[in-house]
């Protein structure tokens, strides 16, 4: 017989990978379920969850979004079906919600929520977006011009005639009057401006209104000639003075230059200016304030002009009042201050598009359509219109139509950076203003990268300087990590190109934390089953990249997850109730031994003690028979007269929220939850002899030796390949007498454990398979093996 030869597993560190054997790495696995994988443990058997508080509500496939504020609160938004929730991660209360029929009818929707919504959170302050609404400007609009005209005064002259003329139905009626001489000094009264109007009033009055409609009247106040005639009837002035008409000017609805118009005015009189009557690129409005002897000319919206966008169709607000608390309302939009909305201080270009995606990036608020983005005035969230439509300021609002070499249809947005990025189906665009501050001057839209994106999750940020982004391909979906630097994108890390069909389904989530390593994805088909993905770097290179899955026993669907430091927040479906349950991701050593049971209650449940029968206690979830099974009571306090950690209590169901633990203990210390089942199937060995590799069919496996860390319990199980169990080899540190072990409380070794496989490799699989509530981390493994015949 020859002598075995060793097959070294130096770290059982990596997940699953879908390659060929030879293309593989020693440390990938075949399958993975419920393992963390660190570079210190290898594949750590994970924790349990504990249930935080489980609610009466449902949601399938909602739009979810997060707001991180402190240490107190961390809460989780979703909305579906018209409904919207709001939970505290950190104990799961369900938040008080105020004014909540402001919101309603904006959270209408067809089809799945996760596409219709997104959302951006500034401080206290969350603009909900809805998608599939077209936005529109609102129904008031600016008063009407009265239908006024003025003639006045700027100077007088001897012996000079001023002719009014006034053109109504075609045909121009005209007054004149003629100013006397210098030969006396008694004719100076004769062309003052006050005493100029008030003639050529009463000559107007005499010749002119007469002929116009019915309730015309000529008004004198100062040196201006009011003329009113009332509404619809059109008209249009004109004036003459001998001197090149610097004397007396006319005015209805437009003036070339503001230095036309006069000091003082009627009350209320609008006026546009315009350098020339065939443009209106500088067109801008102005409204004399106060009295005719005392006021000043106001930039004003024009006359008869949309004022402000219509709040129903906008972006909706949700403001954080207090903890656990808060209020909803349609958006305070600020409105038109200047301009005709059409060639100056124009609609915001996202008026009759959809709003797809919202960023807030360097004090402005950014709301993207499928071809264009809006950033709102400086420090002005809710403002899209500018100061004034006279000049172009550094605050104003910034609006941008996108267009490339290629068709462009935005579908969502993310800042990296201080950058924002557009993200359409086949390319990426940056909006950039170099270093200086973002201005409509300064302001780009540049190509940038061009993957493919179906815009069925947004892109989510990770740390400072990447994104990772899914997008479908086939029945499954690929992520892919993009790395920027400056705000450019220098290179990309394929997430799961070793593994192309493990995510299977629509992407409906990814979850990633702040400091730890993790991403958690789920999918329209992974019912109570999330993808993670762990990671690590040494400097520029990723030397861990490591796929399984998780799946918790009594959920029917993993809706959302959340990493929190070294802690994962899980909200579930579980018969129809949602229950938030947190799972740490580091072995909790400060409490004795971790055990190992998921939707965990302990004793503070509600439940009642009766001497002989034992103790009853409430369940916050109801548990179909048939996923009773998996769970277990142990005891959680260690005592060494009564009790010790982990030991079972016998139990009973009396109904799917009821259970009876058989005790005598009233004020026992338990935990009840469901076993989670840790497995690592190994992958097919492949080995290299010096004349080719060693086939499987010829490869006959001896031994296989596991080194473990801080263990208690688990087994090696060998499987043909359809999967039926041919040999069991089971590992405990539970072994008597042992005098570091008191009481029979559970224990931990770090060590080996050795067993028999016998088997030919392409035959059989290998798996390390941990279903007990107890710890266990597999380290490395070395297989010993011999050539086959």
């Amino acid at each position: 017989m020859p002598q075995a030869q060793k097959y070294p597993m130096p770290s059982l560190v990596g997940g699953i990978s879908e390659q060929a054997p030879q293309s593989r790495g020693v440390s990938n696995a075949e399958d993975q379920w419920n393992c963390v994988n660190s570079i210190k443990t290898g594949a750590e058997a994970r924790a349990g969850s504990k249930t935080l508080k489980v609610h009466s509500v449902s949601f399938n496939d909602p739009f979810e979004h997060e707001i991180r504020r402190n240490k107190s609160e961390h809460y989780k938004i979703l909305i579906e079906n018209g409904v919207i929730e709001i939970f505290n991660l950190i104990d799961g209360t369900r938040c008080t919600k105020t004014s909540e029929a402001a919101i309603s009818a904006y959270l209408a929707h067809t089809g799945p929520a996760r596409a219709a919504f997104r959302a951006v959170t500034v401080e206290d302050t969350t603009f909900i977006i809805n998608r599939q609404k077209t936005v529109l400007m609102g129904a008031t609009k600016s008063a009407k011009r009265p239908n006024k005209a003025i003639f006045y005064f700027k100077a007088g002259n001897y012996s000079t005639t001023y002719t009014a003329s006034i053109t109504y139905g075609g045909t121009t009626y005209s007054a004149t009057y003629t100013t006397p001489d210098n030969s006396t000094s008694s004719n100076a009264q004769y062309i003052t401006t006050t005493s100029l109007a008030a003639s050529l009033a009463a000559a107007i009055t005499s010749n002119i209104l007469p002929s116009l409609p019915a309730g015309s009247t000529a008004v004198v106040s100062g040196s201006t000639v009011i003329i009113t005639v009332p509404d619809p009837n059109d008209f249009s002035v004109s004036s003459e003075d001998g001197a090149n008409n610097t004397n007396l000017i006319s005015i209805k609805d437009y003036v070339r230059k503001f230095s036309d118009l006069p000091d003082k005015a009627p009350t209320g009189y609008k006026v546009g200016v315009r350098s020339a009557a065939d443009t209106k690129k500088d067109e801008y409005w102005l409204e004399y304030i106060g009295s005719g002897s005392s006021g000043y000319w106001q930039e004003i919206v024009k006359p008869d002009t949309a004022i402000g966008l219509n709040a129903t169709t906008m972006p909706h607000v949700m403001t954080n009042t207090a903890l656990n608390t808060f209020g909803f309302a349609a958006g305070s939009w600020g409105s038109r201050l200047a301009g005709d909305g059409v060639n100056t201080a124009r609609d915001p270009n996202f008026v009759g598009k959809k709003i797809v995606s919202a960023q807030f990036i360097s004090g402005r608020l950014g709301l993207f359509t499928s071809g264009s983005y809006m950033l709102s005035r400086s420090r002005n969230a809710f403002s899209f219109f500018p100061d004034t439509a006279q000049t172009r300021l550094d605050t104003d609002p910034v609006g941008y139509d996108v267009a490339t070499g290629t068709s462009t249809n935005i579908l969502d947005s993310i800042a990296i950076s201080d950058k924002l990025f557009m993200w359409s189906d086949g390319s990426q665009l940056r909006v950039d203003s170099g270093d200086d501050q973002i201005k409509e001057e300064t302001i780009d839209c540049r190509p940038s990268s061009n993957y493919e994106y179906d815009g069925d999750v947004s892109p989510k940020a990770v740390g400072l300087s990447s994104a990772v982004f899914g997008t479908g391909q086939g029945e499954a979906t690929r992520l892919v990590e993009v790395i920027y630097q400056r705000g450019t994108p220098v290179g990309q890390i394929p997430l799961n190109d070793h593994c192309p069909e493990l995510v299977q389904g629509t992407l409906r989530g990814i979850h990633l934390g702040g400091t730890s390593p993790i991403l958690l994805a789920t999918t329209d088909t992974s019912g109570p089953v999330a993808y993670v993905y762990q990671w690590f770097n040494d400097g520029d290179q990723r030397v861990l990249s490591s796929w399984g899955r998780w799946s918790f026993p009594a959920a029917d669907k993993v809706i959302s997850a959340s990493v929190r430091g070294s802690d994962i927040y899980l909200i579930l479906m579980i018969n129809g109730k949602l229950a938030i349950e947190t799972l740490p991701l580091r072995r909790i050593k400060s409490d004795g031994i971790q055990l190992r049971l998921d939707h965990v209650i302990t004793e503070t449940a509600p439940k009642s003690f009766t001497a002989g029968v034992g103790l009853q206690v409430t369940l916050p979830y109801i548990i179909p028979e048939a996923r009773r099974s998996r769970f277990k009571a142990l005891e959680s306090q260690h005592s060494p007269e009564t009790t010790y950690r982990g030991r079972t209590i016998e139990f009973e169901w009396v109904d799917g929220s009821t259970i009876l633990l058989k005790t005598e203990d009233a004020a026992l210390k338990f935990v009840f939850g469901a076993t989670v089942e840790a497995k690592r199937r190994f992958s097919q060995p492949y080995v290299q002899l010096k004349d080719g590799p060693l086939l499987p069919s010829r490869l006959l496996i001896g031994d296989i030796v596991v080194s473990h860390a801080d263990s208690s319990e688990y087994r090696v199980e060998v499987r043909d390949r359809d999967n039926s169990l041919l040999k069991s080899f089971e590992y405990t540190a539970r072994r008597l007498p042992r005098a570091d072990v008191i009481n029979n409380a559970v224990p931990v070794e770090t060590g080996e454990f050795k067993s028999d496989i016998g088997r030919i490799s392409q035959e059989v699989w290998i798996d390390l398979v941990n279903d007990s509530p107890f710890p266990s981390s597999w380290v490395s493994a070395d297989l010993y093996y011999n050539p086959g015949k």
